[in-house]
């Protein structure tokens, strides 16, 4: 397994939506301010072929500290999350 480099990623998806690589860049890069104003307003984000991110809510629960062994009560809280589409799941099995 290897990993891709922005450049990289950005190369391919110019060549593969004929887009110049300066207009697919200019669009990465919004994407991810984009995706956290929508998730704080409360909306669910489809990524078609790939899932949804959408904000959970984690309840309150009591962890241990690993070095004293005692408790610890953590607060409820909002989460992000990311269920992974039927494609993309199928495509990695």
């Amino acid at each position: 397994m290897s990993t891709i480099t922005k450049k990289d990623f950005v190369a391919l998806l110019a060549e593969r939506t004929d887009q110049s690589k300066a207009a697919v860049e200019a669009i990465l890069t919004a994407l991810g301010p984009a995706i956290t104003d929508l998730l704080k307003d409360g909306n669910h984000v489809p990524l078609p072929g790939l899932g949804k991110f959408a904000v959970t809510d984690r309840g309150p629960r009591t962890a241990r500290n690993p070095k004293t062994g005692q408790p610890i009560d953590i607060p409820a809280r909002k989460v992000v999350s990311f269920k992974v589409g039927k494609l993309l799941k199928d495509a990695t099995a």
